[in-house]
């Protein structure tokens, strides 16, 4: 741990004014963020930035809850005003940086972002299954790391996969580790509404839900700029076959990534895959084709799991008896729910095996699943003993 965190941060510094005293919360749209932190030393902005977002994100801009997280789980002491200052642009004072002297602290900054960092995921996977870094996970990750270089001339990309291939959440994790404000993920509208679509990647970007349409716009068009990804999932939802050219929310994709030159990265399922490619929507989807750099270039996840991916579930989830109990794996998988019911039926297996008081899920225990002779829990998590609290801090 830093030798910064064995203090409160801020304690010798001058007593809070009554603006800070009555300030309970900072919410800043992304732009407006980035602009009150624009002179902080280069190496911590994307640090602060990450911190800016968990708080808004996690504790609804209150920023006084940050401290006592800090101090319980990561055992980083700092104090609410220097939170304060450090999120609203005063920690590194603009005349110092102009005048050329280097503040210190930035060690303690990047303390805490690492922390926040391991806190996220930790808070994310709580009370339910951890992320498991598959194969397929990692193309998925490759492939939206290729089509968001600065250097691509194709900033829209498109990932096609079944229901059930996990494809979402692996899509959302990919949010959860670049969140710094750059990358927002947007569960596509049911009603495929474009003003409601509009209010979800404004809240994404840090503009409030409540905010009048007019205004909405306006900050959306300053948050969005070429070092933005847009992860809009679902997309089939936005389509309506009936209305020909007339398709809102895609309109708007197209026209924010050919003004600003953001991130597009669109998922759907085969079905609409199909629809992409007849012949007879070819007038209106071309263009999409054209920017995804032909069809060739959408990435096409997996039908089912393979068995890649189910040996990294099994080494994850410590399910032993080798060749054998893979195949059961690989039969679960391609039962209709496809992964939903291969974690549904792990996480009953891991009951058994807690049950027998074994770290390991033996096949005994995958038998018993099939057999249906393990209760379903009423609540609980049965993997909490693989997400140790300790892990967060450590």
């Amino acid at each position: 741990m830093n030798e910064n965190s064995t203090h409160s941060a801020g304690e010798h510094d001058p007593e809070p004014t009554s603006d800070q005293d009555t300030r309970q919360t900072i919410r800043k749209d992304i732009a407006q963020f980035e602009s009150s932190i624009a002179h902080y030393p280069g190496e911590i902005i994307e640090d602060v930035a990450f911190i800016n977002q968990v708080t808004l994100q996690e504790m609804n801009g209150h920023y006084k809850l940050l401290p006592p997280l800090l101090l319980k789980e990561g055992k980083i002491a700092v104090s609410e005003d220097y939170v304060y200052r450090l999120l609203s642009g005063r920690q590194y004072r603009l005349e110092r940086m102009q005048a050329g002297k280097v503040p210190g602290g930035l060690a303690l900054v990047k303390e805490i972002a690492e922390f926040l960092r391991r806190w996220v995921v930790f808070n994310n996977e709580a009370g339910g299954l951890a992320f498991i870094e598959t194969p397929t996970w990692h193309e998925l990750d490759a492939y939206i790391d290729a089509v968001s270089a600065p250097e691509n001339p194709c900033k829209f990309g498109a990932i096609c996969g079944s229901t059930g291939t996990g494809k979402s959440r692996m899509l959302k994790r990919r949010q959860l580790l670049h969140n710094q404000g750059n990358t927002a993920h947007v569960e596509a509208p049911s009603s495929g509404r474009l003003s409601r679509f509009q209010m979800k990647l404004g809240a994404a970007f840090g503009v409030p839900i409540s905010t009048e349409t007019s205004e909405r716009l306006v900050r959306l068009s300053r948050c969005l700029t070429s070092k933005r990804t847009i992860i809009v999932d679902n997309v089939q939802k936005l389509h309506n076959p009936k209305s020909g050219v007339n398709q809102p929310v895609l309109n708007y994709l197209q026209e924010i990534n050919d003004d600003t030159g953001c991130t597009i990265i669109l998922s759907w399922t085969p079905v609409f895959g199909q629809t992409l490619a007849d012949p007879t929507n070819m007038q209106y989807f071309e263009q999409f084709i054209g920017r995804f750099g032909g069809l060739d270039n959408v990435l096409t996840l997996p039908e089912y799991a393979p068995m890649a991916d189910l040996r990294a579930i099994a080494d994850k989830l410590r399910v032993a008896g080798g060749k054998a109990s893979l195949e059961v794996l690989r039969r679960w998988s391609r039962e209709p729910g496809r992964l939903r019911i291969l974690f549904r039926r792990l996480h009953l297996a891991r009951l058994a095996a807690n049950d027998d008081r074994s770290k390991d899920i033996r096949p005994g225990h995958l038998a018993a699943v099939d057999l249906g002779s393990v209760p379903s829990p009423a609540d609980g998590n049965a993997f909490d003993g693989d997400q140790e609290r300790k892990g967060v801090a450590a």
